[in-house]
C-alpha cells in the first residue's frame, strides 16, 4: 500500500527454504541538516537513549538543561522467556555431547529466539521514532557500546547476555533508520565514559550505588535528587545514519 511521499519501486521475488514472497519496496528522499549545523541552534532538543535489559530503553528528552519528557520502555518478560529457551538449548547441547562440524542443533528454538529479538527491536525502534517526531529538529543520541562481552555465569546466562547485547545493537540500528525516514532526525553515538557518575539534571558527580551488608543500594545525588541518565556532556561531529 503506497504511503505519503513514498515512491513504489520494482517488485522483488524473495526465495526462502520452503516458500517464496513478493516484496514491493518503497523509496523516499529525505533531507536533514548536519550535526554540526544543528549544534549551533540555541535551543537544541536532544533525545538520549539508555539501553538496558529489563527496561529495553529509557528515553530522556532534554532542552536547555531541562528534562522535557522521560519514557521507560520495558521488555514485558522478554529477557526471562529468552533465558528459558536458551537454558533448554544448553541442556540439549550438553546431552548430545560434542557437536558435529557443519551441523546446527535446536534450529526451531534458535529461530524463535531470533524472531522474538527482531520483533522487540522493531517495536522499541517505532516508539523511539514516534517520540522523535514530537520534537522536530532534535538529535537522537546513543551510547557507543560495541565491546560489551558476557562474563561469568552458566552457558545459558552467557548466551542470554550475548543475545541481549545483539538486541541493543538492533534497537540502535532500527531506531536510527526509522527516525531518519520519519522525521529527518540524525543519530549520534557518544562516549559512555562517566555517564553513570554524573547527574542527569544538574551534572554533579557522585556514586551510582554502593554495597551495604552484601546488598547493592542505589543512591541519589544530594544537590537535586536526580537519577542516572544519558548526560550529553560532549557531542561529536561524526554522524551515523
Amino acid at each position: 500500500m503506497k504511503e505519503k511521499d513514498w515512491k513504489r519501486q520494482s517488485p522483488t521475488l524473495v526465495l526462502r527454504g520452503r516458500g517464496a514472497a513478493l516484496h514491493f519496496p518503497q523509496a523516499k528522499e529525505v533531507q536533514a541538516a548536519r550535526v554540526v549545523e544543528r549544534k549551533l541552534e540555541p535551543h537544541l532538543v536532544t533525545v538520549g537513549i539508555d539501553l538496558n535489559v529489563k527496561n529495553l530503553a529509557v528515553v530522556t528528552v532534554r532542552r536547555d538543561e531541562q528534562i522535557l519528557e522521560t519514557v521507560f520502555i520495558r521488555d514485558h518478560g522478554l529477557d526471562q522467556a529468552r533465558y528459558r529457551h536458551l537454558k533448554k538449548i544448553a541442556k540439549k547441547q550438553w546431552q548430545t555431547g560434542k557437536p558435529i562440524k557443519g551441523e546446527c542443533s535446536n534450529q526451531d528454538l534458535w529461530r524463535h529466539v531470533r524472531r522474538a529479538n527482531e520483533d522487540a527491536a522493531h517495536k522499541v525502534a517505532c516508539q523511539i521514532a514516534a517520540i522523535c517526531a514530537n520534537y522536530p529538529g532534535c538529535i537522537l543520541l546513543f551510547e557507543r557500546l560495541r565491546k560489551v562481552k558476557p562474563k561469568g555465569g552458566s552457558k545459558s546466562r552467557r548466551m542470554n547476555r550475548r543475545q541481549a547485547n545483539q538486541l541493543r545493537g538492533k534497537i540502535r540500528q532500527y531506531a536510527g533508520v526509522k527516525a531518519y525516514a520519519r522525521c529527518c532526525v540524525v543519530t549520534v553515538e557518544i562516549n559512555p565514559h562517566g555517564t553513570s557518575q554524573y547527574c542527569s539534571r544538574c551534572g554533579a558527580k557522585g556514586k551510582r550505588f554502593f554495597f551495604q551488608s552484601g546488598k547493592r543500594v542505589f543512591v541519589k545525588w544530594g544537590t537535586c535528587s536526580g537519577a542516572r541518565s544519558v548526560i550529553m556532556k560532549r557531542m561529536p561531529t561524526t554522524t551515523r545514519r
